[in-house]
């Protein structure tokens, strides 16, 4: 769902690479790096890291630079909170990056096409639960959990799509 082979414009490159740097410094300074000392979640933090990273190589292959793969980031996002989340996002793509060969300029927009947006929707599905639906485990799971990470993937689908489909690597009839 990222572009890691198709060169974007200089300008968007950099542009999305700053923003992504931005975001990445933001998401630095109010992690809740003292949850990650409690028994276990550190480790538990790292796996998931590892684990989103290595299922990314098991993607579905659409197009050389169209590939459909497993999307952690509402479920990681709901684990640790969205800033960890982009920073664990930011981990796992530098090392799918690497490993397919991808384009390092295109690193910023994939963070915020595959970390921020999904990131921000979930947490942001799961602030509005929390005000204004009751607190069970039930509407955890159902709303927050399910409905939300649906959202939190189809947005980024739709991003993805529109976003290959304004660049014109591939014809939008085709995409759809």
């Amino acid at each position: 769902m990222g572009i890691f082979h198709h060169e974007l414009p200089s300008e968007i490159a950099w542009f999305t690479l700053a923003l992504a740097a931005v975001i990445l410094v933001v998401c630095w300074r109010r992690a809740p790096w003292t949850k990650l000392h409690s028994d276990g979640v550190l480790f538990t933090w790292l796996a998931t890291t590892t684990i989103t990273a290595s299922t990314w190589l098991f993607s579905v292959k659409v197009q050389p630079d169209f590939k459909l793969y497993l999307l952690c980031t509402p479920l990681i996002a709901l684990m640790f909170g969205p800033s960890l989340a982009i920073l664990s996002i930011a981990i796992a793509l530098c090392f799918y990056t690497y490993m397919v060969d991808g384009l390092w300029a295109n690193l910023g927009l994939n963070l915020l096409l595959n970390g921020v947006l999904p990131a921000l929707v979930s947490h942001t599905i799961l602030r509005l639960t929390q005000r204004h639906l009751p607190h069970n485990l039930f509407v955890f799971l159902f709303v927050s959990s399910f409905f939300g990470g649906i959202v939190a993937i189809a947005s980024v689908m739709f991003a993805s799509i529109g976003l290959h489909a304004i660049a014109g690597y591939y014809p939008a009839q085709y995409l759809v």
